[in-house]
């Protein structure tokens, strides 16, 4: 048989196969050097294809142990610990927990989320006995077909075969119409996994303990915070996979808010203007910024794996749909040309388009700091602010002034986390709303029915654990008690109108600021504290002073000459939450409101840092005072 023949035959038999992203065929030009060699090409190739073949339908019978893994899998799993034994043949899991115990993993359509996702339910219940997982859709037919399909194809071939157990230690009973019976599966090494839905009650995902959640699509918040107690006590995994072609729904919004992109790629369907790409060309693997924009060699960049700032254990990783090999990227590509670019992050990169632009834009990562970032504050003067209100708690934030201007909100009331004497946690201020533009009112503005008095003793709770904790400076032993001193107030302010606010006191009226002078405790000893009335300025000039001290130039690195005056602490959680969320658009009755109200009160009263070196005797704290206006104002802390 000559090689004409021979090649024509080679190319009946190429022409017949059906293309493999992972299992390339022979060209001609390699059939025909081949055939050059001697060698018998054709007996060869027809053996090569059979192999080809049999790998083929190996991997589609049994994906979980013959499949093919992509690339943003093999981020994923370093990402979170997950590694595979040769030696043993075998995967670990959750070898990372500590650093990454909530994945959100957002991609493009068929970006291979959903495949991974199934991929890794079978693998943890077949690695870890006796580990429970739950996984959840938007509704029990979403389940059946989006979830359970998926996770029945990862089973082992021999599990497929087994039904329900006379001994009840395995049960893997499905069908393709109606999923697994009673929508859970229980393996022979005692792992259970149960399936369930967001249309059923929240209250059915109290009490339990499990080792992993898995959450597709649209899970509302309060699932999320919900599940986070029930993975924690065995140290597990919270993972929720989503496209969201919905843009910032409570939960995108939740999760991308504050955080901080620390890998990116560039991307084929965006590729830069003109001008930028001429730079692009000039300068070859340096970023080039056009706010909000940044390219790389010629194309627009788009992350791969975020940082969330709360909680610390959270990461965002992308899945792009050019990953993934087994779809028809051409067709991507051709429907995808000429949509308007937040289309093309949606559906190919899994970047949802911005929400209604929040007051502060310039809020992010950058003014979140923890206690290791500030130690400076132990040299500070600290100011109480105040915005009372009838009907819910007061919110306060304790306020420090460095020597440089810089200032930080280091502390807030009522705080998520805390726990306040007689009621405990008071969970969060505000929290995300699917239907309010500055979110929906949290328990913590839930009235605790307190008095003056009640507030007062509060107030030093607080004042002394600041004092622990950054006051640096211990009480004299024999002296008020030994241990910890509490901060030293320079001031305290309280929103100007509540403050003036007439109050019937044995018969006299009395403003509030007098209430709070004037008390007293149950023996008759003062325990008064002096407030002064906040700023009346419009909430305009409010506003603007935030974003001034907020403000620095991003594109240049951080230094004494360019950074941010105002910082939060990270665990000030409404306070955050206010400052990324807050738009002003629900007016006064906006859930996160208060926050903002006393930022401005203490940023518009021109807080200053008093030495408490100056000769002339500029302190906070007992009998301190600073100048205010020309004259000084006496404080009682």
């Amino acid at each position: 048989m000559n090689t004409a023949v021979i090649l024509a035959h080679a190319t009946k038999l190429l022409a017949a196969q059906k293309p493999h992203p992972f299992l390339a065929l022979p060209s001609l030009d390699q059939m025909s050097a081949a055939i050059g060699a001697g060698q018998d090409a054709l007996d060869a190739l027809r053996e090569l294809l059979e192999m080809r073949g049999d790998a083929i339908k190996l991997s589609l019978a049994d994906p979980l142990r013959h499949g093919y893994r992509l690339e943003c899998w093999e981020r994923a799993d370093k990402l979170l610990g997950n590694a595979y034994d040769e030696e043993a043949a075998k995967w670990t899991f959750g070898t990372n927990r500590e650093q990454v115990s909530e994945l959100y993993i957002l991609g493009g359509n068929r970006s291979s989320k959903t495949e991974f996702a199934a991929w890794l339910v079978v693998q943890t219940l077949l690695a870890i006995s006796n580990s429970r997982i739950w996984c959840f859709q938007t509704s029990e037919k979403n389940s059946v077909h989006m979830q359970q399909e998926r996770i029945f194809d990862y089973l082992p071939a021999e599990l497929k075969k087994q039904s329900l157990r006379s001994d009840g230690t395995t049960k893997i009973k499905y069908s393709k119409a109606n999923g697994f019976t009673n929508q859970v599966m229980v393996l022979p090494n005692g792992s259970v996994c149960e399936f369930r839905n967001y249309k059923q009650d929240i209250e059915t995902i109290e009490g339990g303990e499990i080792d992993m959640a898995w959450c597709d699509e649209l899970v509302p918040i309060d699932w999320i915070k919900g599940l986070r107690a029930r993975v924690s006590t065995r140290n597990g995994l919270l993972l929720i996979t989503f496209t969201p072609v919905k843009g910032y729904t409570p939960t995108v919004k939740e999760v991308l808010q504050g955080s901080e992109v620390i890998e990116e790629t560039e991307v084929a369907l965006l590729p830069a203007p003109a001008d930028i790409a001429e730079l692009c060309r000039l300068e070859p693997d340096t970023v080039i910024v056009r706010k909000p924009r940044r390219y790389r060699n010629g194309f627009q960049l788009m992350p791969l794996l975020r940082k969330v700032s709360f909680p610390r254990t959270a990461r965002i990783i992308y899945f792009h749909t050019l990953e993934n090999p087994f779809h028809d990227m051409a067709r991507t590509i051709r429907d995808l040309e000429g949509a308007p670019e937040e289309v093309i992050k949606v559906k190919a990169y899994g970047e949802p388009s911005k929400p209604v632009a929040n007051a502060f834009p310039k809020f992010s990562n950058a003014q979140v700091i923890d206690s290791e970032k500030f130690e400076a504050v132990k040299r500070a003067t600290w100011y109480h602010i105040v915005d009372p209100c009838s009907g819910r708690n007061f919110f306060m934030i304790w306020l420090a002034v460095l020597p440089d201007r810089r200032m930080l909100i280091a502390r807030e009331w009522p705080q998520l986390g805390d726990y306040i004497p007689g009621v405990g946690d008071p969970g969060p201020w505000a929290k995300p709303s699917g239907n309010k533009h500055d979110g929906d009112r949290g328990p913590a503005q839930d009235s605790f029915g307190w008095g003056f008095i009640r507030y007062a003793e509060e107030i030093r709770r607080i004042e002394l654990e600041l004092g622990q904790r950054w006051g640096g400076r211990q009480r004299a032993a024999g002296g008020s008690g030994e241990g910890w001193a509490p901060i030293e107030i320079a001031e305290r302010i309280m929103d100007s109108r509540y403050a003036s606010n007439p109050t019937l006191n044995r018969g006299a009226s009395t403003t509030v600021l007098e209430e709070f002078a004037e008390l007293t405790d149950d023996d008759g000893a003062d325990c008064g504290l002096d407030f002064i009335p906040g700023p009346g300025h419009t909430i305009e000039k409010g506003l603007h002073a935030i974003n001034a001290a907020l403000d620095w130039d991003d594109d240049k690195p951080p230094g004494r000459e360019n950074q941010p005056r105002l910082y939060v602490h990270e665990d000030c959680d409404a306070t955050r939450f206010a400052l990324g969320e807050w738009t002003g658009k629900d007016g006064q009755k906006g859930a996160c409101k208060d926050p903002i109200d006393v930022i401005r009160y203490g940023i518009l009263s021109e807080l200053e840092f008093i030495d408490p070196d100056y000769p002339r005797g500029y302190r906070g704290g007992v009998n301190g005072c600073r100048r205010q206006g020309g004259r000084m104002s006496t404080i009682k802390a």
